[in-house]
Order: structure tokens, then sequence, then C-alpha cells
């Protein structure tokens, strides 16, 4: 519980793009639990895009070009139009833990 309280101000104001395959077995192993996790944090769904893919990773209505996917599940973060970075197919650690490092400023 520490970090989903410690991920909710970090969230404050971003954006996420989840790019996945019904066909993919990680997307339907990680997806559904980022959901839960956005659901913990109480991070709005209207600030989540949802985009599924072919297997070639391309979309219906071509909207995933400009990101770059190589693998899904790719979960994006955006504060504004910059990406602050990504998980992609699979957690280093947990979901939880890589939003946590992925959004925890560095020390220069």
């Amino acid at each position: 519980m520490a970090i989903i309280n410690a991920l909710k101000p970090l969230l404050l104001n971003k954006r996420i793009t989840i790019v996945w395959g019904s066909w993919c077995s990680d997307s339907k192993l990680h997806v559904p639990h980022f959901y839960q996790v956005l659901k913990e944090i109480g991070f709005p769904r209207s600030e989540v895009s949802l985009i599924g893919v072919d297997r070639d990773k391309k979309a219906e209505s071509g909207s995933v070009e400009h990101l770059n996917i190589e693998k899904v599940p790719t979960f994006i973060v955006f504060d504004g139009d910059m990406e602050l970075g990504r998980i992609v197919e699979q957690p280093t650690a947990t979901l939880e833990e890589d939003l946590l490092q992925l959004l925890t400023p560095k020390a220069i």
C-alpha cells in the first residue's frame, strides 16, 4: 500500500497510453493488473488511452506509428506531450514498483 500512496501524487495531471494485443499472453496478464493499480490510485480512466494492435504492432487507426512500439503491452506515461517513460512487455519488478521508479525524480 505504501507504493500506491507514493504513486498518487506522482501521477497527478499525467496521461497514460497502453498499447496491447488481445492475442498476447503478457497483455492478458499485465493490462488487467495495471488497471487495478490505477483504480487503487484513483487515477481517472479518462486519462488512459487503450490501443489494440495486431501482431505486426499496427492499429486500425494507424495511431501508434509515432509511439515506436516494439513489444506489447507497452505502458507509456506522459506529462502533457512529453513522454516520461514506459514499461515494455513485462515489469522488471512489479508494475507498481516500475511505475514508481519511472516517476521518481532522479538525483543529478
